[in-house]
């Protein structure tokens, strides 16, 4: 289980380092001094444009997600945890099973 976490946030950190890495070359080469047709700046900021575009929704928040609940609190929130009272029908059951 923690060999599975683990890979879960190193892949949800390189995907997160690449988005961010993309933004930032697109925001930094926004006003360079285009040398043309074949500029290779140009290209780079369009695959970079093109990498956002791929990436979506859909992954990022599943990364974020994963993040959230891979340094929660073990599933042992209110969400994931079901706590019985002790009442008379609930210990018959447990007694029947």
């Amino acid at each position: 289980m923690k060999k599975n976490r683990l890979i879960a946030v190193l892949l949800s950190a390189f995907l997160l380092i690449t988005i961010m890495m993309s933004y930032q070359l697109l925001i930094h080469d926004a006003n360079h001094k285009c040398s043309g047709k074949d500029c290779p700046i140009c290209r780079e900021m369009e695959n970079a444009a093109d990498f956002i575009n791929t990436i979506k929704a859909v992954p990022v928040a599943a990364a974020v997600i994963v993040l959230f609940m891979s340094f929660g609190d073990n599933g042992d929130s209110a969400l994931f945890s079901r706590k019985f009272s002790n009442t008379l029908v609930s210990l018959k059951v447990e007694l029947l099973n």
